[in-house]
């Protein structure tokens, strides 16, 4: 009994070690598991983190951030960056800092919640975002009145300081009103600032803009104005009866993907690429002013030409825009039908191919002439591609700007004979006898450009069709007189005249977006007296109005060359090794570069910013002058920049225009002058009086085009 009690209490012991044993065991397994995923987890956490350093930086904002840590406390943190793809290193350093992230008081937008990034405007632009969101929702039209109002309720303290920081009151809320500018632009809106019937309003991909004229329950008959640009589309309505502004929208062609097989090539876009952005703009207008519309006026970049094949045209134009250019691109059935749009900045007329034209045609640059060649012009690329790629026309057989273009096709036309040009885009092609308001035929013998296949020329204000019922992809209404497109330079100083108390005041027009332009409405007298005056890069070209020309100096270089100086301002900071504290936002750059510019404005220093060459002369290159060991700093560069860009221009007009113009009223348009008071200051030297010169957002070349049916063949009809 003894030896089995013993037997058993040894039995005992044995089972409760060995079960003390496997507890230990899976005991240090359990643990050695947990270090185990732990220890996976860092080596996961460091890989990803490596992989993340040798990727470029998604930027998250605030928004994003919130969203994601509201997520991560409800998924995991695990689940939510394997489905986002975050790291974990990344969204965990957010959870820590969720309470400063979820409380924080700025822009949603906005990437960081800390100083560095893009710098707020006003230290409360949460609240001002929120005050103008909510206005929309309820129906009201916001203006800068609206948001001078809520500032001077809710932040009375900051207006105070900022305005005790101008010279003076007025000066103090004309900075006001353009800082409410600047807000509703950055976050995705746009503004009129000095027009109290301007309504504030956002759209997603798109740029629009509203005003009080319209009302759903009002019948005014509007206006259609259609502006293809070089970088952008814009539409317009206008009232037919006071040309009030009703609506406006802009796509940007950067918005709208490219179409077809890459080839980035300088001076040259796709078509379709433009043709879509144009059905994109129209589909942002409001439909209720779009069933008012009585007109369509079209203007777009001058002296730019393609070539399309006629009785094609229509069919895949509709088949493009049906399908928002989703299609195989590997099917080649549409690739003859219209080339590529060769714009004003193409550059592959060189000076001798140029200089053999000219001699060869032996034409002078005078009244009662043609029009001169230079490059980038349409009868210049025309005669060039003749000799140097004519398989790029085959089975072509018309030609135009791109605006003749989208007339074309608007109007259903089928035959060649079908394409029109209006005086000012043809004189902006060259070979253009101003004094018959016909195509030389001299220059087109000697060129051997076949006259058959140029479009047919008509005066400013003829209609040329209706829109088809056959081509409704771009989403206008059908049998509404489409009239011939113009020049958008010719345009912009119509809206500008528009605004004058006669259609004959006398004024200049300064307008700098992409490139630069000084144009001055001259009477048949005043162009005569011109025309034994040698100039350079000034032209006399046809207007609008009859017995009127409009005397134009055009540079090449303009807003592209201040973005250039942006865009290495940024290369030269990557290529020291530095980081920007704006953090790769460009407008914070242009605002400081400019703002380092203001305080260099008697700089000695001297630059000749002709980087691209001009048309006169395509090998001119760009100077630096009087540069000295104190003259070399960003202010001075931003100043003497913008200072060549308005002297190189002016350079181009003759002495006795420059006269005239100095003490006559001055308009100055376009993106980068309006966003560039250096630019404006520079521009104020030019004249005797700096109040005769006025800053004009709203003065746009689409709000001109769509007036073309109040020229009446060249007549202006008030």
């Amino acid at each position: 009994m003894k030896a089995a009690a013993v037997a058993g209490t040894t039995a005992t012991t044995t089972d409760s070690q060995r079960a003390s044993s496997l507890a230990s065991q899976s005991s240090s397994r359990s643990s050695a598991s947990d270090v185990s995923i732990e220890s996976i987890e860092a080596a996961q956490d460091t890989a990803e983190s490596a992989r993340w350093r040798n990727q470029q930086r998604t930027k998250y904002s605030v928004k994003q951030k919130r969203e994601l840590i509201a997520l991560a406390k409800t998924v995991g943190v695990r689940d939510v960056c394997r489905m986002e793809g975050v790291p974990r290193r990344t969204l965990r350093h957010w959870l820590n800092d969720a309470e400063k992230i979820t409380s924080f008081e700025g822009l949603d937008s906005r990437k960081s919640i800390g100083r560095c990034g893009c710098r707020e405007l006003v230290p409360f632009g949460r609240k001002l975002s929120c005050f103008l969101k909510q206005g929309q929702q309820e129906g009201k039209e916001m203006t800068s009145s609206h948001m001078m109002n809520f500032i001077r309720q809710n932040h009375q303290q900051w207006l105070e300081s900022y305005m005790a920081s101008k010279k003076s009151p007025e000066s103090g809320h004309a900075a006001l009103a353009r800082l409410c500018q600047r807000f509703v632009e950055r976050h995705g809106m746009i503004h009129v600032a000095t027009d109290s019937d301007a309504m504030v309003s956002s759209y997603k991909g798109a740029s629009v803009t509203a005003s009080r004229e319209l009302s759903l329950i009002e019948d005014h008959p509007l206006m259609f104005g259609l502006d293809i640009g070089t970088t952008a589309i814009k539409c317009v309505v206008v009232r037919a009866d006071n040309k009030l502004t009703v609506a406006m929208v802009t796509v940007s062609l950067r918005d709208v993907m490219e179409l077809g097989p890459h080839k980035n090539t300088p001076g040259v876009q796709k078509v379709d690429q433009i043709l879509i952005a144009v059905q994109r703009a129209v589909a942002k207008l409001p439909e209720k002013a779009l069933q008012r519309v009585i007109s369509i006026g079209i203007c777009g970049q001058m002296h730019g030409i393609l070539w399309w094949c006629s009785r094609a045209v229509h069919e895949s134009a509709e088949r493009l825009l049906t399908t928002q250019g989703i299609k195989k691109w590997d099917d080649k059935s549409d690739d003859a039908v219209w080339t590529e749009l060769v714009t004003w900045q193409d550059q592959r007329c060189s000076s001798l191919f140029l200089q053999a034209c000219r001699e060869t045609i032996g034409t002078s640059t005078g009244m009662g002439s043609s029009s001169r060649l230079a490059t980038g012009y349409g009868l210049a690329t025309f005669a060039h591609v003749l000799e140097h790629a004519p398989r790029m026309l085959v089975g072509m057989d018309a030609c135009g700007t791109i605006q003749d273009f989208v007339a074309f096709v608007l109007c259903g036309h089928q035959l060649p004979s079908e394409a029109f040009i209006d005086t000012t885009d043809a004189h902006s092609w060259g070979g253009f006898d101003l004094s018959t308001h016909a195509w030389d035929s001299k220059v087109l013998q000697t060129l051997r450009i076949p006259a058959a296949m140029l479009p047919s020329v008509k005066k400013p204000g003829t209609c040329i069709g209706h829109t088809s019922a056959g081509c409704t992809g771009f989403g206008l209404p059908i049998e509404l007189p489409v009239y011939v497109p113009m020049g958008d330079h010719p345009c912009s100083v119509l809206a500008a005249v528009t605004k004058q108390a006669s259609s004959e005041a006398r004024l200049t027009l300064v307008n700098i977006g992409t490139s630069a332009q000084v144009a001055m409405i001259l009477s048949k007298s005043d162009a005569l007296k011109l025309s034994v005056e040698e100039t350079t890069g000034f032209e006399v070209r046809p207007f609008l109005f009859e017995n009127y020309y409009v005397g134009v100096a055009a540079s090449l270089s303009g807003g592209n060359i201040f973005a250039w100086f942006v865009r290495q301002w940024q290369q030269w900071i990557e290529e020291i090794g530095l980081t920007s504290v704006y953090n790769g936002d460009e407008e914070q750059i242009y605002a400081r570069l400019i703002e380092l510019g203001l305080r260099c404005q008697d700089t000695q220093l001297v630059i000749k910013p002709t980087l691209l060459g001009e048309r006169a002369d395509p090998d001119a290159s760009g100077k630096i002058q009087n540069l000295r060991m104190n003259n070399w700093s960003m202010g001075d560069i931003s100043a003497a920049l913008c200072r060549g860009l308005i002297d190189n221009l002016f350079e181009m007009i003759p002495k006795a225009l420059q006269l005239m113009m100095s003490s006559q009223l001055m308009i100055g348009t376009g993106n980068a002058l309006v966003k560039n008071e250096l630019l404006q200051r520079f521009l104020l030297h030019h004249l005797a009086q700096p109040s005769n010169f006025h800053v004009q957002t709203a003065v746009d070349a689409a709000v001109g085009a769509s007036l073309s049916s109040s020229l009446q063949g060249g007549r202006y009809a008030v």
